[in-house]
């Protein structure tokens, strides 16, 4: 697949979140920027100097939406170079307002360095800064102000967490933003589809080339959790569990102390009524049985390739 000249994409591995960079006649523009781990900032530093280009010469920071394996790296990257930020509007005013739920730090137990939001964005602005044309387009349900960035002339959609060639953007079944969730994401889809993009650059995962069907599988799952929610609080749980064991070394012992206050592990609790020690075991066993995680030496270890800390 031949990606238009404008545009790069650094592919990284979780914890943090795929980083886009956007370059054109005027300048360059970035589309979410990792974890803010050291190792995520030295990859985006090292991204950015392959091609030339220093972190401050960057004309503006967009984030598709305020989870931290997208926005971690914010605040250092505003405090040391000065590059403005811009995000959706409503969660902008949260930020803005020191609102406990920016960032779905309460819920997901995951802390961002705050940061200022110098731009708001709203459904339809264009972002022109780099000279490349990306349209907004309100993609909410995951959080409130999740978007996306279109560029119609080469057909091309960033779509942050919401379309995926090999997963979905795991829905909210409990906190904040879950009344309705499955409908809003369902309707933020279908808006994708109505682009009828060629491209579509996920924030998780290899680059779609087959919009379409990544749009069905999408509905299809979105639908699905609809009418049962339990799915989606598990596959949530399953992907901050393992998120968990990337940031820290946990020993065996020290697991339930760390997990069971975690949001997706307390909505599972209060839709099946189970213990959150249960669920933490059952996460456990599912997981390492997976290969997604292991137990060595009394430690819980992520089994698959990760971007260390």
């Amino acid at each position: 697949m031949v990606l238009p000249e404008w545009l790069s994409v650094d592919r990284r591995l979780a914890p943090s979140a795929n980083t886009i960079l956007v370059r054109g006649p005027d300048g360059a523009v970035l589309v979410d920027c990792g974890s803010g781990t050291r190792a995520s900032d030295a990859r985006l530093e090292a991204f950015l100097a392959a091609r030339g280009l220093a972190a401050r010469e960057l004309a503006l920071l967009v984030t598709t939406h305020w989870h931290a394996d997208h926005v971690g790296g914010a605040a250092r990257l505003q405090r040391e170079t000065g590059v403005p930020v811009a995000a959706d509007r409503a969660e902008a005013a949260l930020i803005a307002a020191q609102d406990p739920r920016a960032f779905d730090e309460a819920w997901l137990g995951w802390r961002v360095d705050p940061y200022v939001v110098d731009r708001p964005l709203a459904p339809g602005d264009v972002i022109a800064d780099a000279g490349v044309a990306l349209h907004v387009v309100p993609t909410p349900g995951q959080t409130p102000g999740h978007l996306a960035l279109w560029e119609p002339e080469s057909r091309v959609v960033l779509t942050g967490d919401l379309l995926q060639r090999d997963d979905v953007g795991w829905m909210p079944a409990g906190g904040p933003w879950a009344p309705g969730a499955a409908d809003t994401l369902i309707a933020s889809v279908e808006r994708l589809a109505a682009l009828d993009a060629v491209i579509a650059v996920p924030g998780h995962g290899p680059v779609v080339d087959d919009v379409a069907d990544a749009v069905q599988r999408s509905l299809a799952r979105y639908r699905r959790w609809r009418d049962d929610a339990e799915p989606a609080a598990w596959h949530a749980a399953r992907r901050v569990f393992v998120t968990y064991m990337m940031l820290s070394v946990t020993p065996v012992t020290e697991l339930h102390a760390r997990m069971e206050p975690v949001g997706p592990v307390r909505d599972i609790a209060a839709l099946t009524g189970m213990s959150s020690g249960t669920v933490v075991d059952r996460l456990l066993a599912d997981l390492t049985g997976s290969g997604a995680l292991a137990v060595r030496d009394g430690v819980v270890v992520p089994a698959m390739p990760f971007e260390s800390h």
